[in-house]
This record gives structure tokens, C-alpha cells and sequence, in this order.
């Protein structure tokens, strides 16, 4: 994920029980690095980067649902999210090559495809981490993820909710109870990260977009689509899907 993850807790707990809780999410977050952290050679994901075109290969469960839930927003967003985005000789179907076979088995239809679940990661993991907080009796409390992924969950301080700066716009903010604010984008002229995978270049100027879900992970996919998104495709997202952009 390569970010640093901030926690802040409401909560009337023994500040030893709270310890216990943030070692839980400390352990939670390097578990599902460890699996989808595509630039770790050591990773489970790198293994299937490395091994699937050879041979099915059986993964854990956690992956196998990362994946099964890549291809499912890849079809919804009709191509906009492709996490197969830097195998060589990239198209349209690539993803489609990656086979997910019965008791967990993944499988390459083809060689040469390398699957980066960069654009994901983080959204995925802050929806891991509020069962987590709940089943620890956590229900007021904030994640923040590298300032582009942030969870707010409960009322916050003010009892209404939690006042979150919008990237683009410090000196404004909006108030989340029980929901996401996720931002992609170019923060300079300079800056180019975000490839579109229908034309295969890389979306630039400076432009950032946040939005609102109820979902960590559906934050991820959603900003990045509609960074990428032209008109007629950011229509058929707000078809697909409930989410708000924050202006």
C-alpha cells in the first residue's frame, strides 16, 4: 500500500485494551500487504504474477476474493478499473485471462500478464478494518490512509460527524458519518500515474477527484474510474453505482 495509516479513536476503553486494538490493525494491514503488495517478490500476489500462466495455482482465500471482486468492478465499470493495466501487450480482454477456478485455484490464460492491485488495496483494507474496530467495541473512530483513502465511522467529536479538508480544496470540508471520502489524481502538471485502460495513456494535468461511498473499496475503484472517465462513461458509473463527488 505504501502509505502511512493514521488511526484516532473515541472510545471510554483502558488505554492497555485500545493498545491491544491498534496491534490488531497494525497486524490486519501488513497480513493483507503481504498478500497484495505486487512490488513485495515475497508477496502471494507476486507468486501469481510469477506462477499462474504455468500452472493453476491455489491462493489464499483473502486474494481469491480481492481478485473475484477486481474483475467483478472491471465489468461493472466497463473496463475504466483493470488491475491487469501493466501486463505487456495490454487490451481490452486481458483481464479475462485470468481465470478463477474452483477451490481457489488462479489460473493465466496467457503469459506475460502481472496483476498490481495498487488501485485497491487501501479501500480494501479500511473495509477490513471496521469489522475489525466493531468487533473490539470501537464504533467512533477515523482511518486515514495516505490522505487519499479515509474511513469515518460513528459520529465523530462533534456527534455529527467527522469534518474531513478535501484534498483539492483545504480550506473546505465536508462531514462523513459511516463513510468514505477516496481521491485520485495529478496533484501537479507534472505529475502522470493514472493510465487509462481503453487507449493506454496516461491520464495528465493537474486535476484530482474525491468521492463519497459507503464502501472503502468501491471508494478506490470509483475515484479512479471517473478520473479517467469521459462524459458518457461517468454517466454510466452513476448508473452502476451510488456514490456522490465531492466538489
Amino acid at each position: 500500500m505504501h502509505s502511512r495509516v493514521d488511526l484516532l479513536m473515541f472510545s471510554n476503553q483502558p488505554e492497555e485494551e485500545l493498545l491491544r486494538t491498534v496491534e490488531a490493525v497494525k497486524w490486519k494491514l501488513k497480513r493483507l500487504e503481504d498478500i497484495g503488495n505486487c512490488f513485495n517478490p515475497l508477496s502471494e500476489l507476486s507468486s501469481v504474477n510469477h506462477n499462474a500462466a504455468l500452472r493453476p495455482l491455489k491462493v489464499s482465500p483473502t486474494l481469491y476474493d480481492m481478485l473475484t471482486i477486481c474483475k467483478q468492478y472491471h465489468e461493472h465499470t466497463e473496463g475504466l478499473f483493470d488491475i491487469s493495466i501493466a501486463s505487456e501487450h495490454h487490451g481490452r480482454e486481458t483481464l479475462s485471462a485470468v481465470e478463477l477456478q474452483a477451490d481457489h485455484h488462479v489460473f493465466f490464460s496467457r503469459e506475460h500478464i502481472y496483476l498490481n492491485l495498487s488501485g485497491f488495496l487501501k479501500g480494501y483494507a479500511l473495509d477490513h478494518l471496521r469489522p475489525l474496530l466493531e468487533e473490539k467495541g470501537i464504533g467512533n473512530a477515523l482511518i486515514n490512509a495516505g490522505n487519499s483513502s479515509i474511513m469515518a465511522i460513528g459520529p465523530g467529536n462533534t456527534g455529527n460527524g467527522w469534518p474531513i479538508a478535501l484534498p483539492s480544496t483545504p480550506d473546505r470540508s465536508i462531514t462523513l458519518r459511516d463513510q468514505c471520502l477516496t481521491t485520485s489524481g495529478n496533484e501537479s502538471e507534472l505529475r502522470k500515474h493514472v493510465v487509462n485502460p481503453l487507449t493506454g495513456l496516461y491520464v495528465t494535468g493537474k486535476r484530482t477527484v474525491s468521492v463519497i461511498t459507503e464502501s472503502g473499496t468501491e471508494g478506490e475503484v470509483l475515484s479512479t474510474s471517473c478520473f479517467i472517465a469521459n462524459e458518457t462513461q461517468q454517466e454510466l458509473l452513476h448508473k452502476n453505482f451510488t456514490f456522490k463527488i465531492a466538489i
